[in-house]
Parts: C-alpha cells; structure tokens; sequence
C-alpha cells in the first residue's frame, strides 16, 4: 500500500525551541511516522486510468504509475532530433541542441581537444622536417629521429651554435669532446668520456683511485685470520669508534679494519698489517670510514685524520698509525 504524502501536514519548524539544535532527520521521521499510524487504514484512491482503461491506484496527473512515467519518456524523445554530424557525415540523435557531433567524433575530441579536426603541423628538431601530428605530445616525427636525439644527449655531438658548447678532452683517450654549456656549469654531470668503452676502460684500469695494482693480499688466508683473531681479542670484541660489544649484540666477530688502507700502505712499501694500524670495527663505523679514506686517496691527510676523530677513532690509535705510515700529524696540534 503506497501512501500520498504531498499533502501531509508537517508542523512548521518555528514550533522547535529556538535554543535546540534542528535536526531535520529526526523531525520528518517522526512526523513521517505519525502520519503513517493515522492512515495507515486508509485505502488507496482507485481510479480507471483513461490512456489505458485499467483500474489502478493514482498515481500523477490523473494516471497510473506505468502511464505517467510512458507520458514522461515521449516528452523527452520529442525534444530529440536526428541530424548528420558535422564531421563524419553519420546520422544520429541529438539529446542536446548544442550538439553537432556524434558520440564517437567526441570522445576523440574530448582526448585530443580539437586536434582531429584542426590538423597541427610542427618541425622535428632531430631531422629538421615538417610533419602532421597524430598526437599533440609529439616531438620527433619518428622512432628513429627520438634514438638519435636520445644518444645525442648522453655522448653529445656538435652543435651548430658555438656559443651552446664548450669543448673538454675524454679522461681515458684524450681525444676532444663537444659538450652543451647547460650540461657542464655543474662539473659532477658534465660529460667526461668520449663513448662507454673509455668509461669502462677507464674505470677498469690504473687512473682509477681505487686500483689495487692488479694483485690480492701477499699474506696468505690462514696468517690474516689468525692475525684477524688476535686484534679481535686485544679489542675484546668492542668496536673502537662506538664502544659496542658486537659479538654480544650480533653475536658474530667485529671486521678488522686497517687505518691507513691497505692499498697505499702496500704501494709505500710499509707494513700494512702491523698492529698500530688495525682495529676493530662494528658494520656502521666500517661503513662511514669510507668517505675519509677517499680524501686520503685525493691526498687530503687533514681531512682523512679529522674524519677518523669525527668517526670516534681514540687520539693514540690515529696517532700510532700515522707515525707508522709516516705521514704528518701537524693538524692535531
């Protein structure tokens, strides 16, 4: 049973006491409920519709339900026309008056504005050549004028104005390299080899800071881990920079880390694996000794030494090892 409350009797909302909080929820519900349990009785009005001749309960206008809405959907197809669109030339039904194109001609539109049907023609800046665009993100003309543009840019090739470019010599071969200005104000990105073989080269062979003369460690596997262990035994087991007991904590040994590195101490000929000049290092401290070590590379000792005493290196241990590698300890005074 369906209930008309168009002409419910609500009292109005001035009858609520001005200092309360109206909540319009609360107020139809209950005055929607009232009106239900006093007409809950009632029966509905029956009528005989007069478009399709049932009897039936009223509904709008003087119909039934299934008429009245059957009125409602010939009025908007009335409004509806078919017209040619305007750019296909296919018949459609237009739903609205400022529509000149089908659906299909606007969705394209709607993805590439009106692209479709004002054709935009641009310059490839790799091959120099007018072409049409099938995209308005389009730059190059082709697949093949974007790879060569993209290898330009990372080993870049002559410009035609000179005033763009400076000129530099690759690291590996010496041969002259033309670069853009833009890409060499910052050093660390301006290009430094002339093609990825120099850089390889480069990287594999005795310019590199961290070349190692092409040979291992001359002590033998067995004597450096015994001399390991003993260094390990003389920390007890402590990180000398932090104080962490790393055997209790990770339950594994400490690295054994040499002051000077390894690498030059071997190329001056001195004893690298004298005891003045390891210790006993956890994983952290191990892994910040890293920066210092490559200003000593670069033949910064200031720096190397103030490094190793920002780390948590003890004064005497940093001291012995320099004297033992024999370089100056003027900073520390």
């Amino acid at each position: 049973m369906s209930i008309d409350t168009k002409g419910m009797a609500f009292p109005k909302p001035t009858e609520v006491p001005s200092r309360q909080k109206f909540d319009s929820k609360a107020y139809h519900k209950k005055y929607s409920a009232e009106y239900y349990k006093k007409h809950k009785n009632d029966t509905p009005k029956v009528i005989t519709c007069p478009k399709c001749g049932h009897d039936a309960e009223k509904y709008r206008s003087g119909l039934c339900r299934i008429c009245y809405f059957e009125k409602m959907r010939e009025k908007t197809r009335q409004k509806w026309k078919k017209v040619i669109c305007a750019e296909c030339g296919e018949e459609f039904q237009q739903n609205r008056a400022d529509h000149k194109h089908c659906p299909k001609c606007r969705s394209i539109d709607r993805r590439w504005g009106k692209l479709r049907r004002k054709p935009q023609t641009a310059t490839c800046p790799a091959c120099e050549q007018t072409f049409q665009k099938q995209n308005p993100r389009e730059v190059y003309c082709s697949q093949k004028c974007y790879d060569a543009a993209r290898a330009r840019r990372r080993y870049p090739l002559p410009f035609k104005r000179a005033e763009r470019v400076s000129k530099g010599n690759c690291e590996n071969c010496g041969k002259e390299i033309i670069r853009p200005t833009r890409r060499c104000r910052n050093k660390s990105k301006a290009p430094r080899f002339c093609s990825t073989q120099c850089h390889y080269a480069f990287a594999r062979g005795e310019k590199n800071p961290s070349f190692r003369e092409g040979r291992y460690r001359e002590t033998g596997h067995g004597a450096w881990r015994k001399k390991a262990n003993e260094i390990r035994a003389r920390d007890k087991h402590q990180c000398v920079a932090c104080g962490e007991n790393v055997k209790e904590k990770n339950k594994r040994s400490p690295s054994v880390d040499h002051i000077i590195p390894y690498r030059l101490m071997i190329k001056w000929k001195m004893d690298a694996d004298a005891d003045c000049n390891l210790a006993s290092l956890c994983n952290d401290c191990h892994g910040k000794k890293v920066g210092p070590e490559s200003k000593l590379f670069h033949g910064d000792v200031i720096g190397f030494g103030l490094g190793l005493r920002k780390i948590g290196y003890p004064d005497g241990m940093i001291v012995a090892a320099f004297k033992n590698a024999g370089l100056s300890l003027t900073w520390m005074t």
